[in-house]
């Protein structure tokens, strides 16, 4: 007879289970596929340290070895980074994270599966624009195509998010209470707000506005937990990159 089996997270190390005292982020010293989840952290009053794991006094990933021992200790789920060590478990896949911190902490709208998947949907939807310029922006003066880029993506994206917005008529994108959607919009917004008013979406700037002087997020983007992007850091970013993940013709 067939019997649902309830799916087993990867656990901690059990060395590593007993001495950390609150979670733990493992990244490089920028925003990328992390950004989310530090956003995540702050709204939900989640404290935590950005650490390698099983190297002491090692806050971010810089060196190949690094990568090297989370890949040969298991620490990497999939091989991969972000990773955030909390509750006992080894997380891994940033909106998988993202999504764990939300039904932590209730920012999956009402508790029906209509909310949940609702809150899903908007957040796809918001990775869906997201991607298509955030490699391209915010750090480096945009080109022409690049601003072209953006326009395009904000004046397909921007409409629908709005009338989402509108049709709910409470100010969040699901039911009566922010989810975790209302917080992804953030990081885009923020990242769009040099080069878009949002004007004609009232919706989205109210929005913008609630959730950025929220004051756990207002803190955040103000503390050096919020990674900056200049013209100045961006190469050197990209390049510590490239070498950690042996990108760069490293590896003998």
């Amino acid at each position: 007879m067939w019997r649902r089996m309830r799916p087993m997270a990867p656990s901690l190390p059990q060395t590593y289970r007993t001495m950390a005292t609150r979670p733990t982020l493992t990244y490089w010293n920028g925003r990328g596929r992390a950004e989310s989840i530090r956003l995540m952290l702050a709204a939900t009053g989640t404290e935590y340290d950005e650490a390698v794991p099983g190297l002491p006094g090692v806050t971010h990933l810089s060196e190949k070895a690094h990568m090297d021992h989370l890949r040969a200790e298991g620490w990497l789920p999939f091989d991969q980074v972000p990773l955030l060590c909390i509750d006992g478990l080894r997380l891994s896949q940033s909106m998988a994270i993202v999504r764990y911190l939300a039904a932590k902490n209730g920012l999956c709208g009402d508790g029906t599966p209509e909310q949940a998947v609702r809150c899903d949907m908007v957040a796809e939807t918001l990775r869906d624009w997201h991607i298509i310029f955030e490699f391209g922006l915010n750090g480096y003066e945009p080109s022409p195509a690049q601003l072209d880029t953006l326009r395009t993506a904000n004046a397909k994206y921007l409409p629908r998010l709005e009338r989402v917005l509108r049709e709910n008529g409470t100010g969040f994108f699901v039911g009566k209470q922010m989810t975790y959607p209302d917080i992804l919009a953030l990081e885009i917004l923020e990242e769009i707000s040099p080069y878009e008013t949002l004007d004609q979406y009232p919706c989205m700037r109210q929005l913008h506005a609630h959730v950025r002087g929220l004051p756990e997020i207002a803190a955040w983007l103000q503390s050096d937990k919020r990674k900056n992007k200049t013209q100045e850091t961006v190469g050197p970013y990209k390049a510590t990159v490239m070498r950690t993940l042996d990108l760069m013709g490293t590896r003998k």
